[in-house]
């Protein structure tokens, strides 16, 4: 049987995404490319791997058994890959997934310091739900950061994956002066970053109306700055409009501190690329979450 990586890869990210369209983008082919190697794949094996739905495609039961083979022959070529790679230097692409929270204030700066250090290593970025991360990881995402709060433990410890927890961040309830403080705007409404405010809202300190979900802390920034509600935000994003009075922070509720918990894969072996990833973070973090003006 005649199999090309090219069809075995686009028929994985198929299979992850459910969507031709999603992942001819993430591929980078036009949609037409993707169905061409999706049907020449399934006249090379002999059998309908997809069902076609009026929104997407979803696995048949030869799909799922397919998938098994296709997912152990890609884990082999990337190890092989990486062990053909010049001794000591990382090397190749690590989707990198971050909640909401962090997506506008970690990760921009994680890539350009990847590219400055390892300049073989391609860091693919992409948004995760926080109630999605954990599912996600292993999934198409090798590397994940998310908000973990100490008091509820909120990324799981015992769904194979292996986490570490890096450094706090600072977050700060803001409000436009004269805003409406009785309505609350969300990056990720399941980030322990919105959490503090839903408690809020329930002791009364808040209003308790309905949430907007901008899934983004640009986007809610620019919400609240419209004088839209309350967000709780990362202190470096917001940090030069409290000093200028475009925001004020919204009073009785206080600040909070979870920590930033990088989340992989709990597997033997983790390629040289995804480990040089969260060395960066380990070392650079805590400097790149640094409130404006004050690195």
């Amino acid at each position: 049987m005649d199999l090309t990586m090219y069809q075995l890869r686009t028929f994985s990210d198929v299979a992850r995404t459910g969507s031709i369209t999603r992942s001819a983008r993430n591929l980078g082919y036009s949609q037409s490319s993707v169905t061409a190697h999706v049907r020449a794949l399934e006249l090379r094996v002999g059998a309908t791997l997809f069902q076609r739905l009026p929104h997407g495609v979803r696995l048949t039961r030869a799909g799922e058994m397919f998938r098994g083979y296709v997912d152990q022959i890609l884990a082999v070529v990337d190890k092989m890959s990486t062990a053909l790679q010049r001794k000591g230097e990382a090397a190749g692409r690590v989707a990198v997934g971050a909640t909401a929270p962090l997506v506008d204030t970690l990760v921009p700066r994680l890539v350009a310091d990847v590219q400055g250090r390892h300049p073989r290593v391609r860091v693919s970025p992409r948004v995760l739900a926080a109630t999605d991360l954990v599912a996600q990881v292993g999934d198409g995402v090798d590397l994940a950061f998310t908000l973990d709060d100490r008091t509820v433990g909120t990324v799981p410890r015992d769904r194979g994956v292996s986490t570490a927890e890096l450094f706090a961040v600072e977050l700060v309830a803001v409000a436009a002066p004269g805003g409406h403080e009785d309505r609350l705007v969300a990056a990720d409404s399941g980030c322990v970053s919105h959490r503090a405010l839903v408690r809020a809202a329930k002791d009364g300190r808040v209003g308790d109306r309905a949430v907007v979900e901008t899934g983004s802390v640009a986007g809610a920034r620019d919400l609240v700055l419209a004088g839209a509600g309350v967000a709780m935000l990362p202190l470096a994003a917001v940090t030069r409009h409290l000093a200028s009075g475009a925001l004020v922070e919204a009073a009785g509720i206080g600040r909070v501190t979870p920590v930033v918990t990088a989340v992989w894969p709990d597997q033997d072996w983790t390629s040289p690329a995804v480990a040089a990833t969260l060395e960066i973070v380990r070392r650079q973090g805590a400097r790149i979450l640094r409130p404006e003006g004050s690195r």
